[in-house]
């Protein structure tokens, strides 16, 4: 008797370890110390070496995982990178213009964090989202996900899909970026930002078949 009711305790134990790890929020929104876009008190117009401070600090990016990095050819010239110690997401990168922060990107979430439907319960539905895929992408197939108003846009997994593509719960997500609002995003050129997904905006109506590319004007192929 003693043994059975030690095994039902064990399963118990188990399957409250596991309902606690499915439901775990994002990396995003489990924070007291500010609210998104600043995020654990790292703001937009931070200096790298301000933002390189508050990083160190944190329990769950790897010290020596913080790495710099320059670029002459872009408007965000200078960036940060890290990666966490398990967590929701595997590592974000800090871009800044003139050693002010301006965008941030968390790539690769885990778990259910790296499927649309999990994003939209937490922001609600995007207002846009653009369909790419072309000679200009590698004949990569882009997605991406927009939301009026707000720091935030969703960066798809690239797929093969070459006329229509479905868009479901289960559609994979690869990176979600926050910039600053007052920062001409056009400028920014990372993920969702980039130049040829602006020609090919279409207005979101929820899980459905979309057109890959429905600005015919544009060139994609």
């Amino acid at each position: 008797m003693k043994k059975n009711f030690q095994i039902i305790a064990i399963v118990i134990i188990l399957i409250t370890s596991i309902t606690a790890c499915s439901g775990q929020r994002s990396t995003l929104f489990v924070d007291d110390k500010c609210n998104l876009p600043c995020w654990r008190g790292i703001e937009f117009g931070m200096t790298r070496e301000n933002v390189r401070a508050l990083l160190s600090e944190m329990e769950d990016i790897r010290p020596l995982s913080i790495s710099f990095g320059e670029s002459s050819s872009r408007s965000l010239n200078t960036s940060i990178s890290v990666l966490f110690e398990g967590g929701t997401f595997r590592k974000a990168t800090f871009y800044f213009a003139d050693d002010n922060l301006k965008v941030m990107v968390f790539q690769e979430p885990l778990n259910d964090n790296d499927e649309l439907g999990y994003w939209i319960k937490e922001l609600g539905q995007p207002d846009q989202l653009s369909l790419c895929g072309g000679e200009l992408t590698r004949f990569a197939m882009w997605h991406s996900y927009y939301y009026f108003d707000s720091p935030i846009c969703l960066f798809g997994k690239p797929s093969k899909e070459k006329n229509v593509y479905k868009i479901d719960e289960k559609t994979p997500i690869e990176s979600v970026v926050i910039s600053d609002l007052t920062y001409d995003r056009g400028l920014a050129k990372i993920d969702c930002y980039s130049d040829f997904f602006s020609d090919q905006i279409q207005e979101w109506s929820g899980f459905r078949e979309y057109n890959i590319c429905p600005n015919q004007e544009s060139l994609c192929d």
